[in-house]
């Protein structure tokens, strides 16, 4: 069996998030002069994505595959934190979908390998604003891919 990790990135969100308090410091910003740059760049963050990622041996089975909408804060210090799941969307090798739920509820694990992967990331450059390292919101997919998974004489008609 051959399955591929395909890791999608996308640099976007749609509104700015602010903390509590009024303090600049505290403020979680969407759309900065400088994003937050994983050190390298993105070929590099593709790479360690790559290297850091497994396939869940229960997804890769049952023929799950999907993506997985991660966002997270990028420190002002370059650290991730409040790593989060904005949304997923699953399907079986037949191309049927599923839901997050029963997705949970089946235990797959594609959404905690996603957050595993996230967690182990190194320091990022963080967003700047007026020069300034603040923090910034930032959303990243994680797709998962499987290819050549299922033999074909496993496949009967109905």
């Amino acid at each position: 069996m051959r399955y591929i990790i395909v890791l999608l990135i996308c640099f976007y969100s749609v509104t700015s998030i602010q903390a509590q308090t009024p303090d600049s410091e505290e403020q979680i910003f969407a759309i900065v002069e400088k994003m937050p740059e994983f050190k390298g760049g993105e070929e590099k963050l593709i790479a360690f994505l790559k290297a850091n990622t497994t396939y869940p041996e229960s997804a890769r089975e049952n023929g799950i595959s999907g993506t997985v909408y991660l966002t997270f804060v990028v420190e002002g210090d370059g650290e991730i934190s409040n790593i989060k799941v904005l949304k997923t969307n699953f399907n079986t090798v037949f191309g049927e979908p599923l839901d997050e739920r029963r997705m949970q509820i089946l235990g797959f694990g594609l959404t905690e390998e996603a957050i595993r992967v996230v967690s182990l990331m190194p320091k990022w450059e963080p967003g700047r604003q007026d020069g300034k390292p603040i923090r910034v919101q930032f959303t990243l997919p994680i797709k998962f891919t499987l290819r050549d998974t299922v033999p074909l004489d496993t496949i009967t008609e109905h």
